[in-house]
């Protein structure tokens, strides 16, 4: 009974996200992912980064900090967002033989998977029951406010951010050094994601 229950609410919050990002995120993309979100520079710019990422990490780029169309300067890269910590989401396409477009449109879906499955989890350990997990990981993940800065792709990874307001919320509670570790490695994670996400994340704790 209890698998039953746990793979019954697994279930909804599947249904829960694939009905919104079917209703938000796929008319922008296409179903037959004909198109990609945002403006013509910043999301060419986010894709330069990310493809760099993966010519460096498949040896066809003998640095990572140096771009190509910044030369002769070097270590443009650090100078913004360099998704350090989501290029994860986005070279395991490349390598599998999609091009850079398609790749990074896993990309953004994959950031939509992740910021629903890091709420839900959440939420469902504070206790709350299935409609409102859903609903609130539905809020945080296909809100009209994060499907209009889809234009700025770089802050679309933010799943680190609830699961270190969770953690460090259970090192109040029970001071145990692992969840204050646990918080710190997620803000850290965010930061590497995006650097606006993580400053912000690191002012609210």
């Amino acid at each position: 009974i209890p698998r039953q229950q746990s793979a019954a609410r697994h279930f909804i919050y599947l249904a829960g996200f694939v009905l919104f990002f079917w209703y938000t995120v796929l008319p922008l993309i296409g179903t037959d992912l004909s198109r990609i979100p945002g403006d013509l520079g910043d999301a060419r710019f986010n894709l330069y980064i990310l493809e760099h990422s993966y010519k460096y990490i498949s040896g066809q780029e003998s640095t990572f900090w140096g771009a190509g169309f910044y030369y002769p300067h070097q270590n443009v890269v650090a100078y913004s967002d360099n998704f350090l910590g989501s290029s994860m989401f986005y070279v395991p396409f490349r390598m599998m033989g999609y091009d850079r477009e398609t790749a990074f449109q896993f990309f953004i879906i994959a950031g939509f998977v992740l910021n629903f499955a890091g709420m839900a989890f959440v939420l469902d350990r504070r206790g709350f029951g299935r409609l409102p997990v859903t609903l609130g990981a539905a809020v945080f993940t296909f809100s009209p406010v994060q499907i209009l800065h889809l234009a700025h792709i770089q802050i679309l990874h933010r799943m680190p951010v609830p699961l270190a307001w969770h953690f460090l919320d259970r090192f109040l509670e029970d001071y145990r050094p692992s969840s204050l570790g646990l918080a710190l490695a997620f803000l850290c994670w965010q930061f590497y994601m995006s650097l606006y996400m993580g400053y912000f994340l690191f002012l609210v704790m």
